[in-house]
């Protein structure tokens, strides 16, 4: 329960209770990474997004440019090029990736605590 639940009370806690004239995303991302770090410190099982825009199946002739979106500013994305799982020691994503060859690409997001969201998996063939 606690995994479908955080942190999704933690915003539904910021709109509610914040006036509408304090209502900033940047500064809402900057409070749940605090948040996330304490629930994390007193070991709640808490949801970490996967990678945005990481398309499952993708057919090119010459080249893709691979790009991925992080929800999270505060973690993140890491990935692997040979099929297996990634892991936070695994190469960080921070530009697009031009991919001239079939590949499966798996990604995940990683946060500073330790915690990572689900790996997700993009296969890329070339025809």
């Amino acid at each position: 329960m606690e995994y479908m639940v955080l942190p999704r009370a933690i915003a539904l806690s910021e709109v509610t209770w914040s006036p509408a004239t304090q209502k900033e995303y940047g500064w809402f991302l900057v409070r749940l990474e605090n948040q996330l770090n304490l629930l994390h410190k007193k070991g709640y099982n808490y949801y970490v997004p996967s990678v945005d825009s990481l398309p499952e199946t993708t057919l090119f002739t010459d080249t893709v440019l691979l790009k991925m979106a992080n929800p999270y500013p505060f973690g993140e994305i890491h990935y692997t090029t040979d099929g297996s799982e990634p892991s936070a020691a695994s190469t960080r994503f921070a530009e697009p990736v031009v991919l001239n060859q079939s590949t499966v690409i798996k990604a995940a997001i990683y946060l500073k605590n330790g915690r990572s969201g689900r790996t997700k998996t993009g296969k890329f063939s070339k025809k």
